[in-house]
């Protein structure tokens, strides 16, 4: 008796998270990202709703300068101010703070901020599928 309650709890919370999305307007979403005309090997791109726009963020990894994400995971519809994440690694060993005496490749962000924390990118998302390429400059500025 006590497995069918649980079993009966458990059914219950999947349904109400799974329904907690519902009713939001997300969209399909793919694009290219290149880092000073190169394609980005490792990174995030990230929807944020802004304005008007209301709703959970979203993010996508970026692999081999392309990235795409299905409309039941996508961005919301609307105005999303957009967060690009580049990962570069240095050539440099630094240990693992997981794992003693491993060394792992470091990583830099290689992005500059205008991208990223003082992002300057928005953009706006229509319902079906939208193609947003990102051609970012390295220089500072």
């Amino acid at each position: 008796m006590r497995r069918i309650a649980t079993t009966s709890v458990l059914a219950v919370a999947i349904l109400l998270l799974a329904g907690c999305s519902e009713g939001i307007p997300r969209a399909t979403v793919e694009g290219t990202v290149t880092l000073d005309g190169t394609p980005v090997e490792h990174g995030v791109v990230s929807f944020t709703p802004i304005g008007e726009t209301r709703g959970p963020s979203t993010q996508v990894t970026v692999k081999d300068g392309k990235y795409s994400l299905e409309q039941r995971e996508g961005p919301i519809v609307g105005s999303n101010r957009v967060e690009i994440l580049v990962y570069r690694k240095t050539g440099k060993k630094v240990p693992d703070m997981t794992q003693k005496g491993v060394f792992i490749d470091e990583i830099t962000q290689a992005a500059p901020p205008r991208y990223n924390s003082k992002s300057t990118l928005d953009r706006t998302l229509n319902p079906g599928q939208n193609t947003l390429n990102f051609d970012l400059d390295g220089k500072a500025k």
